[in-house]
């Protein structure tokens, strides 16, 4: 059962085909399910369904590329993107602009934890798009306040399911 409707897929795939100008690499990191049930640790489940929506989304345009990676058979790949919990979604360009700083770390790239649905889905869409392209739609004021940063910042958005 696709977890996309196949009205929003239409609008997807019409939309990405307008609006997608690179290749975007989507690398996901998710644990395979083991068939035991541990309370509290439901991410087996989110992990199916995260995958599953990003294959639905990636068969939307050919210029989205998904990588799916176990984070426990792939621990220095995990420590590259600076994955330490899962389900996580790393978005970056499909080209050089993503390479590894000095410290071996992937640059340039965006990260989701756990389910991108409800309005957090509106967000991936963007940051599909907005990487595609290279470029934000930051504002002027914006980009200046962040280039007049000294210091490493590491920004963290929560969300919760509503």
């Amino acid at each position: 059962m696709s977890l996309l409707r196949a009205e929003d897929q239409a609008a997807l795939r019409a939309r990405f085909a307008q609006e997608l100008e690179g290749p975007v690499r989507l690398v996901l990191f998710v644990r395979e399910p083991s068939g035991l049930y541990l309370p509290g640790h439901d991410e087996p489940a989110t992990g199916r369904e995260v995958r599953q929506l990003l294959e639905e989304v990636a068969a939307l345009s050919p210029r989205l590329h998904l990588e799916v990676h176990n984070p426990l058979v792939e621990p220095s790949l995990a420590r590259q993107y600076e994955i330490a919990r899962w389900p996580a979604l790393v978005i970056l360009p499909d080209s050089d602009g993503a390479q590894p700083d000095a410290a071996g770390r992937a640059t340039g790239r965006i990260r989701f934890f756990g389910l991108p649905a409800g309005y957090e889905f509106a967000t991936l869409v963007e940051d599909l798009i907005d990487v595609s392209r290279r470029r934000s739609r930051l504002s002027e004021g914006t980009r200046r306040a962040l280039a007049s940063l000294r210091s490493p910042l590491h920004l963290q958005v929560f969300v919760t399911p509503t």
